[in-house]
């Protein structure tokens, strides 16, 4: 047995329930001698049932295609491409906490920085927020022809937002891109 999702449970239960409730409306109406109104009815009831089923097929190809196409992640699994992403980044590019002894460092180009676009409020966002904002660095550093990032720092600024009820922190990464 396939799992269903709440979505499409919710779409089907209201599905159900409009189908039902136009044909009880129906079965009223051709009880007291109006089998036009309850002809009516009948058909609206199909018409319903069936638009609602195409709209609700529809969608759900439309995200399993951007699924695919990798345009769109669940919420659910976003962590998971995160550190995919981010394990590939590493793999191309060293990261020191400390800076390389006199004569590692080939070149130096220049310091990189990653900004989180995430504005965490939680345990869980903000160690999401922190591999957005050292990926963000590593592709900066990438983009620069680098293949080491040397004395990185991770620093964070934290403000109130929506009126002063919530406190949130935007992690940054910094460092010095470099080539060894």
């Amino acid at each position: 047995m396939s799992a269903v999702s709440h979505g499409s449970f919710a779409v089907r239960a209201v599905q159900a329930l409009l189908g039902l409730w136009l044909i009880a409306e129906a079965a009223n109406l051709f009880s007291v001698g109006e089998a036009d109104g309850a002809v009516t009815y009948l058909v609206l009831a199909l018409a319903l049932v069936a638009m609602m089923e195409f709209l609700f097929r529809r969608i759900s190809r439309a995200t399993t295609k951007a699924e695919e196409s990798r345009n769109l992640y669940r919420a659910d699994t976003f962590p998971q491409v995160l550190a995919d992403a981010l394990a590939r980044a590493q793999a191309q590019i060293k990261v020191f906490t400390y800076p390389l002894p006199d004569g590692k460092v080939k070149e130096t180009l220049g310091i990189v920085r990653g900004i989180s676009k995430t504005e965490a409020s939680s345990r869980q966002e903000f160690r999401l927020a922190e591999q957005e904002a050292l990926l963000l660095m590593l592709k900066q550093a990438y983009d620069r022809g680098a293949n080491a990032v040397v004395g990185v720092r991770l620093t964070t600024g934290t403000y109130e937002t929506s009126g002063s009820q919530w406190q949130v922190a935007r992690p940054v990464y910094i460092g010095t891109a470099v080539r060894i």
